[in-house]
């Protein structure tokens, strides 16, 4: 039996590319810190708001509208502050 370039070419792609994929699952972590929001509202902030214009939002964890774990983020957004107008 005689065997081609193209035949060890193809079986050394396959193991790489087997290794990868096993190396990448073997390694994964979470990057988001508390994503799940099993600590509460630790690491997570709300200066991203712009209360400048009158805005208020309030926030909280909330165990009824689970995707994935037992917690979600509930924001509340009681005064918009202004009005947003958008052109598509």
């Amino acid at each position: 039996m005689r065997i081609n370039c193209y035949t060890v070419l193809k079986g050394f792609t396959l193991i790489v590319v087997s290794l990868l994929l096993l190396g990448g699952s073997l390694s994964a972590k979470n990057l988001i810190k508390n994503g799940e929001f099993d600590d509460g509202l630790n690491f997570w902030t709300n200066g991203w708001i712009n209360t400048g214009g009158g805005a208020s939002v309030t926030f909280a964890v909330n165990s009824d509208g689970l995707l994935s774990g037992q917690n979600c983020w509930e924001m509340n957004i009681e005064n918009g502050g202004c009005v947003m107008k958008c052109k598509f």
